[in-house]
């Protein structure tokens, strides 16, 4: 098997990423994890550092937590943080991804749009900062599969800190196409929406969409119930 992705490829990104990002704390163990893996081919205690209270899971790449990225790069950027989290815990229980075998570990079928909905009306509303999230779930993914296929999975550390993703403006154009079809708005809102501005009530919540075969938004199942129009 020609094996594109290993844990020393998988995890030396990873320390790449958090280095940029300030990250201070978890450096350390993971040069340790990797030194070890060097020198022994044993990545058996990377998996130690997961689970738990104050645990790497707990790690969120964010201004809000004081790492250095940018309002626009924090969706990729977080993005990107926890998918080579998982591919590192995955590479250190198994020899090694082909980048089909690392397509079919991540996944790109997508994840839901989420935003606000006023439960009386039905009036659906997501940011363009939503629309990043979303995106930032298939683009970051599809950068890691090429760079994967080409040896390198830092590659895409230092593509995802450049936002050098060249397909991204006119996606998100069309995202907002399909969401305005969908009878959903767009605007540049950030935080809670207190009044609905069409019914101006105050019944809202947090909802979820999902684009289907046909580019049309329908809500999520996992939806809480409640007086909302479908």
């Amino acid at each position: 098997m020609n094996i594109k992705s290993d844990f020393g490829n998988a995890i030396s990104a990873l320390i790449e990423l958090l280095e940029a990002v300030g990250e201070k704390y978890w450096v350390v163990p993971l040069r340790n994890h990797l030194a070890i893996w060097k020198q022994s081919g044993d990545a058996s205690s990377h998996r130690s550092i997961y689970g738990g209270m104050g645990s790497f899971n707990d790690v969120m790449i964010c201004r809000q937590n004081n790492y250095h990225v940018t309002e626009e790069q924090e969706p990729f950027v977080g993005q990107l943080f926890n998918d080579l989290s998982s591919v590192c815990y995955a590479l250190s229980q198994q020899q090694g991804f082909t980048a089909d075998a690392l397509r079919l570990e991540l996944g790109t079928v997508g994840c839901p749009m989420q935003g606000w909905r006023c439960r009386e009306c039905g009036y659906g509303e997501v940011s363009r900062r939503n629309i990043d999230y979303y995106l930032a779930y298939r683009v970051v993914r599809e950068a890691m599969i090429e760079t994967a296929s080409q040896g390198s999975l830092a590659d895409c550390v230092r593509q995802t800190l450049s936002l050098n993703f060249p397909e991204i403006t006119e996606a998100r154009q069309k995202l907002e196409g399909r969401l305005t079809a969908s009878g959903i708005a767009v605007n540049d809102r950030n935080g809670w929406i207190r009044l609905c501005p069409k019914c101006q009530s105050e019944n809202i919540s947090v909802y979820r969409w999902v684009e289907l075969w046909d580019g049309i938004f329908r809500p999520d199942v996992d939806n809480l119930s409640g007086k909302t129009r479908s």
